[in-house]
């Protein structure tokens, strides 16, 4: 989660941010075409910066929500 002001910009073509976080899950075989696909199919897209003021993380692997622990401890 997050708070913050939030801006877009609209920009010509795909960003490199977009393609540089995409590059972390596409495989290598596979990048090439995914590249040219993306970059053949959007003429513009939008980039949302955040300059942010708070964040949390939740977890929910490693630790519950306070709320749901309340629960967990009132079945009890």
């Amino acid at each position: 989660m997050v708070r913050g002001t939030a801006d877009h910009q609209v920009v010509d073509g795909v960003p490199d941010v977009y393609t540089a976080a995409s590059h972390k899950v596409t495989p290598e075989s596979e990048w090439a075409s995914w590249e040219a696909g993306v970059r053949a199919l959007y003429k513009q897209m939008v980039v949302i910066t955040i300059a942010l003021r708070w964040a949390k993380l939740l977890d929910f692997e490693t630790t519950l929500p306070t709320a749901v622990e309340e629960l967990i401890a009132q079945a009890r």
